[in-house]
């Protein structure tokens, strides 16, 4: 943050797609490496066109929740399909 300040939303999108391709390791569903690869995508994304600063934590953001809905509905017709 101190050397590239514009640097900051799309590290933080790198290092949160890697959290998310963690969790796709950990809990064995396919979609947190999708999440993962997407978030990864966008940080370089980011990197590379070097947008306005609000635009990573944004895109970011849109992405988690469209992906927070999409997890829970296919969890939830997973729970559906076992009772």
């Amino acid at each position: 943050m101190q050397i590239q300040t514009q640097w900051f939303y799309p590290i933080m999108l790198l290092l949160i797609g890697g959290r998310y391709v963690l969790f796709a390791s950990v809990y064995g569903m396919r979609i947190y490496w999708i999440v993962g690869f997407v978030l990864v995508a966008a940080g370089a994304a980011f990197l590379v066109l070097n947008p306005a600063f609000h635009l990573g934590a944004l895109v970011g953001g849109a992405i988690e929740v469209i992906f927070s809905f999409t997890i829970f509905n296919t969890e939830k017709s997973d729970r559906l399909k076992l009772k």
